[in-house]
């Protein structure tokens, strides 16, 4: 989904995931517009994934003459993610984030002017801030997603969910922006993959399970463990007893009785995968007695008056307690 012009002056591009490789590979939201005519205020905002490295690379630069109106930066050359505004008189205002944004991995990139503080969030956290005053340069260039024409600069990578504001929007909105599609009917509709080689053991009141890692397009956020006592069931909320984020996870407190295991994958969209093959455990009861011994006082003592009765007990699993049961 992509929106050119904006009666509130917001500009977007949904999710079309653009690829900018090496070569020239950039989008352009224009070509010229109010939308882009952010002189006043600025809110950038979307989603990254780099897949490497080379130079500095520009993801949304506003051109200008000889140079960048504004633009949001995946890396500089230090290499780090930077926000750049120019001020009327051609003065550039940069902020710098404080270290490289991870290959292969999506990160969310928001910076925000407001005419008085130039902001850099990642992830939805500020993590860098700028006094900076005085009005943005006008330019009637157009904005372009991935790359610029001024220096040759390509992001190399995936950019996803890009918004541009002629507004600096609060830390509260972008953190919504993070969660929030473009265009909610063009969301992830992909689930994960099923989860692989599903495994229960059981044990004494308890069936451990494991399995492999789901992969998702947009990353797995959970997983969904099912339960039933009967074979070749179906999963279904109404059997699911846990949630973990790990791939392992411990059914504790269980009767003696076999238990038949699904494992799905949830995604952030909240798509769900197919289910795992299905595993068994055989849960056991405890039906060993503990045993005790007395350590004092000695057997065949006689004693009198106050005495002091002690005793060693143990068991396979644990002793509740231990009773005395005095004669004489």
């Amino acid at each position: 989904m992509e929106r050119a012009q904006l009666a509130s002056g917001e500009a977007e591009v949904g999710r079309d995931q653009l690829l900018a490789s090496a070569g020239p590979a950039w989008r352009d939201l224009g070509p010229n517009g109010p939308f882009v005519d952010c002189h006043e205020a600025l809110g950038a905002v979307g989603n990254l994934k780099p897949r490497r490295y080379h130079g500095a690379s520009g993801r949304d630069p506003q051109e200008r003459t000889g140079g960048i109106a504004y633009s949001l930066y995946g890396h500089d050359n230090a290499p780090r993610p930077a926000v750049t505004v120019t001020l009327t008189g051609t003065v550039e205002q940069s902020t710098p984030g404080v270290a490289q944004l991870a290959i292969g991995t999506w990160t969310h990139l928001a910076a925000t002017y407001d005419g008085a503080t130039l902001r850099l969030y990642i992830n939805g956290a500020q993590v860098n801030s700028r006094a900076v005053t005085g009005a943005m340069l006008t330019s009637t260039s157009p904005l372009r997603i991935g790359g610029n024409g001024v220096w040759g600069e390509f992001f190399q990578g995936l950019i996803d969910e890009v918004r541009v504001f002629d507004r600096a929007r609060s830390q509260a909105e972008i953190q919504s922006d993070m969660n929030t599609p473009v265009d909610p009917a063009s969301a992830d509709s992909q689930p994960p993959t099923a989860p692989g080689n599903l495994t229960a053991t059981g044990g004494l009141a308890t069936a451990s399970l494991a399995w492999n890692a789901s992969t998702d397009n947009m990353g797995v956020t959970n997983y969904n463990v099912h339960r039933s006592t009967t074979s070749g069931f179906t999963a279904t909320p109404a059997n699911r007893i846990a949630s973990p984020t790990a791939t392992s996870y411990v059914d504790a407190g269980l009767p003696a009785a076999t238990y038949f295991y699904l494992v799905t994958a949830q995604d952030l969209a909240g798509n769900i995968s197919p289910p795992s093959t299905q595993a068994s455990a055989v849960v056991t009861s405890d039906t060993t007695a503990p045993t005790v011994s007395l350590t004092a006082p000695a057997a065949g003592s006689t004693v009198s008056s106050n005495v002091t009765v002690s005793a060693n007990a143990s068991d396979n699993v644990a002793v509740a307690g231990v009773q005395f049961l005095l004669d004489g």
